[in-house]
């Protein structure tokens, strides 16, 4: 069996980036040997993430904040403590409409 790449514990680096021209953060963490990817991001009130669509499935973990989804050609409210799953190929795009930051943890796979 293969050597498992993952410190036994403690903190993952990344690197921030921004997330959009309204503001917000991007971090997208490094996880070597696993089948997935996993990021931390924010948008402040009045901002949005950027529209997008890609081939992998998704689900959010919302921390914090709360938001306007727009997915696919429907829309819902989303809000701290509730997870949302993304079906491969269907845009989304989240608007703060709150006044916090919608803080989200994201993971991602083929």
């Amino acid at each position: 069996m293969p050597e498992n790449p993952l410190p036994r514990g403690g903190l993952l680096g990344g690197d921030v980036g921004a997330l959009g021209p309204e503001g917000g953060t991007l971090r997208e963490y490094p996880l070597p040997g696993v089948p997935f990817k996993a990021s931390y991001w924010s948008v402040p009130p009045g901002g949005r993430s950027p529209e997008e669509s890609h081939a992998v499935h998704e689900i959010w973990f919302v921390a914090g904040g709360q938001a306007r989804l727009n997915l696919g050609s429907g829309a819902m409210d989303i809000r701290g403590g509730q997870a949302v799953y993304i079906v491969p190929h269907t845009s989304h795009e989240a608007i703060n409409d709150g006044t916090t930051d919608l803080t989200v943890f994201s993971v991602w796979w083929p």
